[in-house]
């Protein structure tokens, strides 16, 4: 049995042995810090960190992933902390959203709520969850905010070529 043990656990002639001869690439988390960072510049190393690291991204060298609550992470240190207007915002946001080498699962309706953000007297929060009511087939909103109401009545257009696929 101690054998079969071994030949068990020897995965060198095993395809997961065989491809792990290629260096396959391993996926990094970025996380909140990593992108303000990069964004703002107010930390030269870590500016340099970050940049480096979206810039091996960017050429296929490693592999990045983020999620929604990071973006929105990001969304709140630049408004709250950092005192961005709602251009800045968007601007800041849309760089992110730009970096298609990121792994980011709601991209599409995370674009759309963006520029619902820009658009309307909303916070990021209630774009998206219009976007996303939206794209689950919700037909009603209940909420005591009559604006939030409003806005959600309104159909919402594609904004970026590589979301046509998506409806709203």
């Amino acid at each position: 049995m101690g054998s079969r043990t071994n030949n068990l656990l020897n995965i060198s002639n095993s395809p997961v042995g065989v491809l792990s001869k290629y260096k396959l690439k391993s996926m990094i988390f970025v996380d909140t810090n990593i992108f303000l960072r990069l964004l703002l510049g107010d930390n030269l190393h870590q500016h340099r960190t970050a940049k480096t690291l979206f810039l091996e991204g960017a050429a296929g060298k490693k592999k990045l992933l983020t999620s929604l609550v990071v973006f929105f992470e990001i969304y709140w240190v630049l408004s709250s902390y950092y005192q961005k207007n709602k251009s800045e915002l968007s601007s800041a946001l849309n760089k992110i959203l730009d970096m298609e080498f990121i792994s980011l699962k709601e991209r599409p309706m995370i674009r759309k709520a963006v520029q619902l953000f820009f658009e309307t007297p909303l916070c990021l929060e209630d774009c998206y969850n219009i976007i996303f009511a939206q794209s689950e087939g919700a037909k009603k909103l209940a909420t005591f905010d009559r604006q939030l109401q409003k806005h959600f009545s309104q159909p919402i257009r594609n904004v970026h070529p590589k979301d046509n696929n998506t409806t709203a």
